[in-house]
């Protein structure tokens, strides 16, 4: 009888051992969930800078598509209220009114001599740290009559009030084009 005590005693310390261990791993468990929960939390937290730099930099690339295609559309032939609304894409000064002018009359002769923008594609866009100043990388596929021509350049766009504005156009390259 001794010895069936003794081995129940060991039992129940056996047992009460493994629940300390249980209740240990319960709460390890219990931490290591609560670090993932306050992690998760944290890291849906946006970063109100990165928000404003994906917005601008989105901003800088639809500006773009819409002065190229509104470029695409002078070179087909539009009314000269629409070619003057092309100045709303480049800086509010006189240099900006100038050069719109400038490019709108050329896009227009060059459409009416048979030549068409095929395509066009942004790539590589980039901001400034202030977040002001913004460029695209553009690649274009010209034709005319026949002739195929494909030139690369970069514009560059500025902040102006809340609307972005084409300030300049440089390193110009015509380049092979790829079938």
């Amino acid at each position: 009888m001794r010895t069936v005590s003794i081995l129940f005693v060991a039992l129940l310390c056996s047992c009460q051992e493994k629940m300390g261990v249980e209740k240990r791993a319960e709460e390890l468990a219990k931490q290591s969930a609560s670090a993932k929960a306050e992690a998760s939390a944290s890291a849906a937290v946006p970063d109100p800078h990165e928000e404003k730099y994906a917005a601008a930099r989105k901003a800088v690339l639809e500006r773009a598509k819409a002065q190229m295609a509104a470029l695409q559309k002078i070179y087909k032939g539009v009314s000269e209220e629409e070619r003057q609304s092309f100045k709303a894409y480049f800086a509010p000064t006189k240099e900006g009114e100038k050069e719109a002018e400038e490019i709108a009359k050329e896009a227009a002769f060059a459409g009416k001599q048979g030549m068409t923008i095929k395509r066009y594609e942004l790539t590589g866009d980039q901001l400034d740290p202030k977040i002001t100043l913004g460029t695209v990388d553009v690649f274009v596929e010209e034709s005319q009559r026949g002739k195929e021509r494909c030139t690369i350049y970069k514009l560059d766009f500025q902040l102006f009030g809340n609307e972005w504005r084409r300030v300049a156009r440089r390193d110009f390259r015509i380049v092979a084009c790829n079938p």
